[in-house]
């Protein structure tokens, strides 16, 4: 623990054999001598997950991307992540809430795998407010990934959704964006730097990933 209580959990984590949550708490059994705990609602990282499933991903077909993308995001995070699953086109629709990965990490992949595309519109401002919403009562970490083709069809989309991003940022919410098309990434780009965040293309899943791993640790 530091000077204000924070357990640094990256420094270890690297140690132990295995750890199972129960209640409330993370036990942690260590590879050497000793068990700790910490209270398991304040570990590692919140992070809901942005899918585009609007008529131009069906168009574009990159559904099938996007899914993969989710799908290692959700394979290589850590356990003592939660994680939550929308999919968007001018409507929001919430295909899980945040869970740990721990407990429903396959439940989580099946959802992922059954998505399909409706043909609809875009609106992306109002996905990132309903991942804004689902945040709202969790005390870790706060992020969000978008994974889009960054098509915002509707008038005023793009500036709305400027503007959620900044508003979001403003809020401790760290905002992600995956691109799908070579045509999405000024706007998405645009996005993750509002939100405080990185932008990266549908191919670089890994290094999104990494920023995670290397953020692991609970707060008091």
């Amino acid at each position: 623990y530091d000077e204000q209580g924070t357990l640094e959990a990256s420094n270890v984590l690297s140690s132990y054999e295995e750890y199972n949550l129960e209640g409330d708490f993370i036990i942690i059994k260590y590879s050497d001598e000793g068990v700790d705990s910490v209270n398991k609602t304040n570990c590692g990282d919140s992070i809901i997950i942005l899918i585009d499933v609007s008529g131009t991903i069906s168009y574009n077909e990159v559904l099938e991307e996007e899914k993969k993308a989710a799908l290692d995001i959700i394979n290589n995070l850590d356990l003592i992540d939660k994680v939550g699953i929308v999919t968007f086109d001018n409507i929001t629709y919430v295909l899980s809430d945040l869970v740990f990965l721990n407990e429903k990490r396959d439940h989580l992949k099946e959802q992922i795998s059954n998505i399909n595309t409706t043909g609809r519109g875009t609106l992306i401002y109002t996905a990132l407010e309903k991942g804004e919403e689902l945040l709202a009562k969790t005390k870790s970490n706060k992020n969000i990934i978008l994974i889009s083709d960054g098509m915002d069809r509707i008038i005023g989309g793009n500036t709305a959704s400027r503007e959620t991003a900044k508003d979001i940022s403003s809020k401790n919410i760290h905002i992600f964006t995956v691109g799908t098309t070579i045509s999405a990434k000024y706007f998405l780009k645009q996005l993750a730097e509002l939100g405080n965040g990185t932008y990266f293309e549908i191919d670089e899943t890994q290094n999104l990933i990494s920023l995670f791993s290397s953020n692991t640790y609970c707060t008091s």
